[in-house]
This record gives structure tokens, sequence and C-alpha cells, in this order.
């Protein structure tokens, strides 16, 4: 408190500026916390009109062709109404020049011989224009009457108006000032003399290097939890070369890596991303490979901490890890990198959900480069913290296309780096998820046993014959006793040899709902598809249709998943791969994720009683709500959604 006192103040009256100023940042942080939340939802809002944006382009495109169309035709009127006048006036001096008994005085009449050469003149030009703006006028109607009916239909299928779109991204804009303007009035309340919050700034300490060169500050450099692997991926990715090994940290040898990055690439569906905003998310390949990581090394009686960016991840991987363990009490801590803080364990799986086909989520977009946003600097330190949390083994679960394709600089560049240097070694998901009749190859030591501890829980079945994984979905079927729940985008012919299980199934009792593509898709336009539909729904008294669905999933008696890249209810002769998964925990939290019971009960139109209701969702993140799309329903064309709807309200997920 010395320190902060200033000529004519006492201690106690500089403690209290102190703690005013503390009070008043604390409250900033606060202020600044909210805003950025309004300005996350405000840009997920806005980005959920991106897929909205190129249909409105094209209505303009075709008002743009509209107005041409339209501006030609009032060209050619324009023409022929020139030529008229020029008639016109003719007429008119020819009138003007003759007397009320139709003579003409001798004076006149030069005049009205050049006034009727002129109307001679003009009157057939007159009467081709005329023509021409007819035909023109008459183009441009019929063309108005097709184009407004083409823009009606594209209207109508756009989830957002322009007027929406609009109002959003301004919200958007709006929200990022209100940011800015409060990240400054934080500055500024941090910045008085003798109250800043960062005691280096008080002694012009700004850099790493202002840092080791002040006489008064003594930097900490020598760090003794990690090997060397790590700390290299520290020293790039945060600490710019700073940090050192102490005595005690030890190598690793080519038996022993201290980094595994396992590569998510090739699992398909199991490695793409459910989104529950912009940049967050869960995959199922995350849940699967961390949990037989943990039990991995249970066996051998270390510790595992399971870190990831997002906490609707960590909530479905702590539910997979509760069916590993006797009384529902998970083997591994779970949780974001914010709650991990200051923790450490002899080993860290890293999920850090991010496949290798989109823009990249929080971790794929983390960089200290010049010109990163708040939001991706504040991901490098969370790539840190989850780094280096680790004693002894750190797994990094992530695509390894992704890191290698990374931008220098960022952080999963940064362990790209080291993957180059191969300084981490790099495990395939697909060699660790296989059919049991498949030998899995170069794995290493860590590798084989990790694909054994993943067979004692999950079954692989690789459809090649189209025998493998029906004959084990057929068991299933016959076998469930309260419950089953089927994601198949199409029905097609192969559904008609499930029909008499699905039968059987709804006969003892046992709930059967199944979600399916609607009409508006062109597959499940086609005769063959439609029949097989109509056949299932003879059968299966829940089926409900979802625009755009693309799950693969079977969930059984809310104990058994199946979930993968093959459609039930559809496939012919694709090869594909599907996993079965066994666990109440995780099967329910599966269904929550999926809001099976609320999506499970469509309503009948409120306008026209009507049974042909699908599920929608506005964009990839926004809400999602049921619409009818019975063309002779009165609301047809009215509203937001040119159609009846109704939000959906979703329950909110327990923790």
């Amino acid at each position: 408190m010395n320190l902060l006192a200033e000529p004519g103040r006492s201690t106690a009256e500089t403690g209290s500026a102190l703690t005013q100023c503390e009070l008043q940042a604390e409250n900033g942080l606060l202020e600044i916390e909210d805003a950025c939340g309004e300005f996350e939802a405000a840009t997920g809002a806005a980005a959920e009109a991106d897929p909205v944006r190129s249909l409105w382009a094209e209505i303009e495109t075709v008002e743009a062709e509209l107005a041409k169309v339209e501006k030609a035709a009032r060209q050619s009127e324009a023409r022929a109404l020139v030529a008229k006048g020029a008639c016109d006036t003719a007429e008119s001096e020819i009138a003007a020049l003759r007397q009320p008994d139709g003579k003409v005085r001798w004076r006149d009449r030069g005049a009205l011989k050049e006034a009727q050469s002129r109307l001679d003149t003009s009157r057939p030009g007159y009467e081709q224009l005329l023509a021409a703006a007819v035909e023109a006028r008459r183009i441009a109607s019929a063309f108005r009457r097709d184009t407004e009916a083409a823009i009606a239909d594209l209207s109508a299928s756009a989830p957002l108006s322009r007027d929406e779109i609009k109002r959003r991204d301004t919200a958007a804009a709006q929200a990022e000032i209100r940011v800015r303007e409060l990240e400054q009035a934080q500055f500024a309340t941090l910045n008085r003399p003798w109250l800043v919050a960062d005691p280096f700034r008080h002694c012009g300490i700004t850099t790493l290097a202002e840092a080791t060169s002040h006489s008064a500050c003594l930097v900490l450099d020598t760090q003794h939890r990690f090997g060397p692997q790590v700390m290299r991926l520290a020293n790039l990715v945060a600490y710019d070369g700073l940090l050192k090994a102490g005595r005690a940290v030890r190598s690793h040898g080519d038996d022993d890596p201290e980094i595994v990055l396992v590569d998510t690439d090739g699992l398909h569906e199991l490695a793409e991303v459910r989104r529950v905003s912009r940049n967050a998310g869960w995959w199922a390949a995350g849940l699967l490979l961390a949990r037989a990581l943990v039990e991995l090394h249970h066996e051998y009686g270390e510790t595992t901490g399971v870190v990831t960016p997002h906490s609707v991840q960590a909530d479905a991987t702590l539910e997979a890890l509760r069916d590993m363990e006797p009384g529902g009490r998970p083997l591994a801590e779970v949780g974001t990198a914010h709650r991990f803080q200051g923790r450490e364990f002899p080993v860290v799986v890293f999920d850090t959900v991010e496949p290798w086909h989109d823009g990249g989520l929080w971790m794929g977009q983390a960089s200290r480069r010049p010109g990163s946003s708040a939001w991706q600097q504040s991901g490098v330190r969370l790539f840190n913290v989850a780094t280096t949390r680790v004693q002894h083994r750190l797994y990094v679960i992530v695509s390894r296309e992704r890191v290698r394709n990374a931008k220098p600089g960022t952080a999963l560049g940064h362990l790209g780096a080291l993957l180059r240097d191969k300084q981490v070694r790099s495990v395939p998901a697909t060699s660790l998820i296989t059919p049991p009749e498949w030998e899995p190859s170069n794995l290493g030591p860590e590798g084989m046993r990790l694909a054994e501890v993943l067979a004692r829980h999950v079954t692989i079945a690789d459809i090649h014959d189209e025998l493998s994984f029906y004959e084990q979905f057929a068991h299933l079927i016959s076998e469930a006793q309260s419950s089953i729940w089927l994601w198949s985008a199409w029905v097609a012919s192969r559904v008609r040899t499930l029909l008499p299980l699905l039968q059987a199934a709804v006969g003892r009792g046992v709930r059967v709902t199944v979600f399916v593509r609607d009409p508006s898709d062109p597959l499940q336009q086609k005769e063959h598809f439609a029949e097989a539909l109509a056949a299932l729904r003879a059968v299966v008294p829940d089926v409900i249709e979802v625009n755009v669905t693309h799950e693969k999933v079977v969930v059984i008696d809310e104990h058994t998943v199946m979930m993968g890249s093959l459609n039930a209810l559809s496939q012919q002769r694709s090869r594909e791969v599907m996993i079965t998964m066994r666990g109440y925990h995780w099967a329910r939290k599966l269904l929550s994720h999926l809001h099976a019971e609320e999506f499970s009960k469509p309503p009948r139109c409120g306008a026209c009683n009507g049974q042909q209701v699908d599920l929608r969702r506005a964009g990839s993140s926004g809400n999602w709500y049921w619409h009818c799309y019975n063309k002779a329903c009165p609301e047809r064309g009215i509203g937001k959604y040119k159609a009846w709807t109704r939000e959906v309200t979703l329950r909110q997920p327990r923790r």
C-alpha cells in the first residue's frame, strides 16, 4: 500500500481509492462480458442469415433483370410518345391553318404543305414505334408475371426476410461498437496512475523483452511439470521461447511419445460437429476416443483430465464416461480449460472439437498473429492452458489435415510445426475404430493398446455386403423392449426388409419414432421413395419430417447407440461404417442433444388443421420451428416464413 500512497493521502485513503477502482473495474468486466455475450448472440444471428443471403441475391438478380425489361419497355413507350407528339403538333398546325369551311388562305398554303409533309413523314415512324412499344409492354408484362411468380416461390423458401437480415446485420454492428466502447472505458479505468490492474504496466513492462531486461522484475522461466515437446509447444504458442526445463524434467523416447495427435480424418459423420452456436459444438469422435483413452490409462493407475473448449462437449463426454464406472461415477475429470486453470494431471486428453472441412471453431481460429481479435487471442490462452496441464502424456484429438493446413503463427499452426519435425506422434483414429476382421497396422504399442480398449466398448460394422450391419440391426430391433429412435434422411426399398421387425416391435408396445427428410427433398419426391415412406407410415405411427436432416443415428432402449455414415432405411450398394456404443448415460445425453422428445410431437397446422407439417431451422444455428407445407393452407405465402409456423420450445439441458 505504501507503494500506492500519494503525497497528502493516507494509506487508508489510497486503499479506499484502490478498492473503488477495483470495484469499478470489476463492474466494467461484467458489462464487457454481457456485451460480448450480446455481440456473440448478434453475430450468431447474423451468421444464421448467411445461407439465406445467396437466395436473396438470386432474387435481387431476377429483380434486376425485370427492372431492365421494364426500363426497355418504358424507353420504347417514351420514343412512341415523342413520335406521337410530332404527329400531334403537325395535325394541330394543319387544323389551325384551315378555315371553318375547310378552305386554306392563299398565304397559308406553303405552311400547310410543310406541316402536311411533316405529318406524312412522322406518321409511319410513329406507327412503327407504337407497335414496338405495345410489343415491349406485352413482353414486360409477361416477364413481370412470370418473374413475380418466381420471386414469390423463392421468397416463400427464404426463412428470413431482407429486412430481418438487415436488422440482424445492424444489431451485430451495434453490438460490436458497444463492446469497443466498453473496452475503451475499461482501459481508461485501469490506466489511472498508481491504480492500474497490471503491476507490470506501472513499471513500463508490456513485453517479454522489457520484463527480462528490467532490473526490478524477476522472470520465472523454469518449469518442472512437463517434458521438452510440450515445453516447445508452449514456447511457440504463448511464451515466446521463455520457458526452460527444470532438472527433474526428463526426455521421452520413441516408444514413449509425450504428445500424441489422434487424427479424426476419415471418421466421416463421427467427426462432424453438431454446432450449438456459431463457434461452439460437439462431436461423437471426441467423446468416443476420450472414453477409450481414459480407460487405457486408468488400467495403468494414471489419472486423466479431459479438457475441451466447449461446455457442450464436456457434458457429452462426462455422460459417456459415467457408463464406464459402476454407480455412474466417471473415471476422469472433464471440463473446459477455464475450469482446469492451475491444475495438472499425469495424462491430459485435449479434445479440440476441430474437424477438417469447415472454417474452424474456437481452437481452429486461435491466434496471436497481427490483427487477431480479442476472441482469437483468448483462444490461444485457452489452448495454452489445455496443453500445459499435463505431466507425462498429452493427447490432442483433432483433424491432422486441419493441423497441417493451419496458418503459421496460429495455435494449430504451432502444433503442425512440431508434427512436421516429428516431435508429435500421429495415430489415425480410422485404424483404431475398425471392423473386427481388419488388422490395425502401423499403430505402435500405444495405438494397439488403445485399439484393444476401444474394441471392448464399441462394435464396428463394415458395410460392403449389406449383411453385417443389418444382421446386427435386425437383432437389436427384435430385442428392443421400450423404444427405438431412428434418424435416416431417406426411405427407399431397403425399408421393406425392416418393416416386419418394426411392426412386431410396435405390436409388443415398443415406442418407435423415425425422423426422415421432408417432401421438399428431390429424392423423397421420387415415386419409389414416396411409396416406401407410405409403407413405413403404415407400420410406424410416429414419422417426423425434417427439412435437410442428415443424421444417421439409431438409439434403442436408451442404451444402445448406432451411428456413422449409413442411412439405415435406404442404403443399397455404398460402403459405409457404423459403430455401436452401449451405455445409458451417453444414449440419453445423445437423445437430449438431438432434442428427440421435443421433436417427436409435430402439431397439426393451426391454419388448415392438416398434418403436412415438417420441422425446420432458421439458419445453421437458429431457432427450430414447425412449418406447414400444404399448398392449400390459407396461410400459404403469409408471414415471415410464407406459411403457418410454430416455434419449438426446447428444454434446457441438465448440467
